[in-house]
């Protein structure tokens, strides 16, 4: 028995057209997903042995030369939406950059306190980090503060913000170990926080000020 891979579909064909002097017949279909959304597709296949030749798809409902009205199905189908595929890619760059950022856990002193710098808050600082550059919000796929390589079945991101991903892992590292040496619940207030950080590079390391640091940990 064949294992059938691919995301599962609600399928109902709804009509046909033969290609001319190709031995070919085009299928058109309706596909839902689980999770509500659905796409019209359209497979072309080979009339004798109905291998399936290759596929398009389309939002909106093709006309057919051949209307039929089949009943709804199980099926499987590997298609996936834009922004699906461009969410996946991001977590496949993600990924990257955890792998890199494991490696950056230390112990550090501060104020001659020994402190661990862990995984969990590497972690926790990276999706800031992501969340501070609009990471998510990007469009991967228009090469908006995004360098891709295109090979001939998928994207993969080589960097981010001009930076691969070991050097996102080095400036998360940044960040945590500057959040730890200057927590600003440890100071009496924000003025005093605003005078320790003069002139410590919150800016060059966070993206934004000391103030507005401040503001987002307390």
């Amino acid at each position: 028995m064949t294992k059938k891979t691919g995301r599962v579909v609600a399928k109902r064909i709804f009509g046909h057209d033969n290609v001319e002097n190709k031995n070919l017949i085009q299928e058109y279909a309706e596909l839902i997903f689980m999770n509500g959304r659905n796409i019209y597709e359209l497979s072309r296949q080979d009339l004798e042995t109905g291998k399936v030749i290759a596929c398009f798809y389309f939002t909106e409902k093709p006309d057919v030369e051949f209307p039929v009205e089949a009943e709804w199905k199980i099926a499987r189908t590997n298609f996936m939406f834009d922004d699906e595929y461009e969410l996946e890619i991001k977590e496949a760059f993600k990924k990257s950059i955890l792998e890199c950022l494991v490696k950056k856990e230390k112990e550090i002193y501060v104020d001659g306190q020994q402190v661990f710098l862990d995984k969990a808050f590497l972690i926790e600082e990276l999706d800031k980090y992501l969340t501070d550059n609009d990471f998510y919000k990007r469009k991967a796929m228009l090469r908006d503060g995004f360098t891709c390589w295109d090979y001939k079945t998928y994207m993969e991101i080589t960097h981010f913000l001009e930076k691969q991903d070991f050097e996102i892992a080095r400036d998360v590292a940044n960040r945590c170990e500057f959040k730890l040496r200057y927590f600003p619940a440890t100071y009496e207030n924000k003025e005093a926080y605003l005078e320790a950080t003069n002139g410590k590079r919150v800016l060059q390391t966070f993206g934004y000020g000391a103030s507005e640091l401040y503001d987002k940990m307390i």
